[in-house]
């Protein structure tokens, strides 16, 4: 498994999940596409960085989140995990 949390609130509002700057280096590049398995589908997916501000205006730095292009819709709560397979195929569960 790379990662586990549960959806805040911005991540809802985003419809996206945040990804921790120390996890970056299982996915590829920041904004290439790649295919990751949810339920029994094959969705497009890619990693993006934004820039923010929200420890402070004196400490701008980028939060990375994981985009989905499907109509995945993410609510506050749930637990996400993203898991990568020996054959690089990454698979996201999601539950309550």
């Amino acid at each position: 498994m790379i990662f586990s949390r549960k959806i805040s609130i911005d991540e809802e509002q985003k419809n996206a999940v945040l990804v921790d700057k120390s996890k970056l280096k299982q996915f590829p590049d920041l904004g290439k596409e790649f295919k990751i398995k949810v339920g029994k589908r094959m969705v497009s997916a890619h990693v993006n960085a934004v820039s923010c501000t929200c420890v402070g205006p004196e400490k701008p730095h980028e939060n990375y989140y994981l985009h989905f292009f499907s109509s995945l819709q993410f609510k506050k709560g749930q637990k996400v995990s993203v898991s990568k397979g020996k054959k690089a195929n990454f698979e996201l569960k999601i539950s309550r």
